[in-house]
Formats: structure tokens, sequence, C-alpha cells
């Protein structure tokens, strides 16, 4: 049996046409399940409204109050664990430059000069490493071929960002 108009006359509460309310009347004295429904909906609308239990508002109030406290509490040790997760590491990495920062400003110049010519002849050893590589590279690998490759990879880098896009938008409400 096909209950769906039926099923949305009675929970609408739209003002029914005629012809709409004799078909729904006539499915009604068939049908138990929307007759129980109908039953429902008219002891709803009957009902009243029951008012509060004395002090309600203010029970509410105080159990709001407390959850809002916890709430805070929770935020404030989660912040205070992030900022150790991050400050501990950070400071166990630059204990070395603060411990000659003390004893030697002089030390600690010549310690980021020394970091600083490192990480230039690293980078330059990177980016020659990297032209080799380039070169072995295209020796074995056809023009056509390279090309492909570079354009899938391209297509693929595209791809990433455009789902990145989608996953973290918001959706759009109806």
């Amino acid at each position: 049996m096909e209950h769906r108009p039926f099923e949305d006359w009675l929970l609408e509460e739209r003002p029914l046409t005629p012809e709409q309310r004799r078909r729904l009347q006539a499915h009604l004295r068939v049908c138990a399940d929307c007759a129980a429904l109908a039953e429902v909906g008219e002891a709803l609308r009957r009902g009243e409204a029951v008012a509060p239990a004395p002090g309600f508002v203010d029970r509410f109030r105080m159990r709001l109050a407390r959850e809002r406290a916890r709430q805070r509490r929770r935020g404030v040790l989660g912040i205070s664990l992030l900022a150790a997760g991050v400050l501990g590491p950070g400071l166990v990495l630059l204990w070395p430059y603060l411990m000659t920062a003390i004893r030697s400003p002089a030390a600690l110049l010549a310690l980021w000069v020394h970091s600083l010519a490192f990480l230039i002849s690293l980078g330059q050893a990177i980016g020659r490493a990297g032209l080799i590589l380039l070169q072995v590279f295209s020796g074995f690998v056809p023009p056509a071929s390279g090309l492909l490759l570079i354009s899938a990879a391209t297509g693929l880098i595209l791809l990433w960002v455009f789902s990145l896009w989608r996953i973290s938008s918001p959706p759009q409400s109806i």
C-alpha cells in the first residue's frame, strides 16, 4: 500500500483540498499505520505546554556554567600541552646555541657563520647532484617520454591540489 502522500499530508499540517481530505479519510479507514500516525498527531496538537519544574532555569544555568568552566580547563590544558610539544623540542634543538650565547657571544657568532657556510655548501652540493642526475636521466629517457612524465606529474599535482581544495571548502547549504 502506498503511504507517501498520506503521511506527508498528516505530518505537514497544511490545509488540504476537499479531494485530498476525502482521499485521506478513505485511506485512514483501511490503513492502521496511518490511522495511528493521525491519532498521535492529533494528540500532540491537543497537548498543553507544561511549565518546567521550579528552579529548572537556575539548575540549567549552573550546569551550563560548570560545563563552560570544564571546557575552559580542557582548552587551557590542550594549549599547554601543545605549547610544551612545540617549545620542548625547539628548546632541545636550540640548547647548544643558548649555552654558547651565555658563555660567549663571539662563539655564538662564529657558530652562526659556520652553520650558514655549511648550509650554503650543502645547497651547492645538492644542486650539483641534481644536475648530474638530470643529465643521467636525460641520457636514458627520450625527450618525448620525459615531457610525458613531466606532464603526468603536473597533472597529478593539479589533481592533488584540486582534491585538497574540494575537501577543505565548506559545504554549501541548501
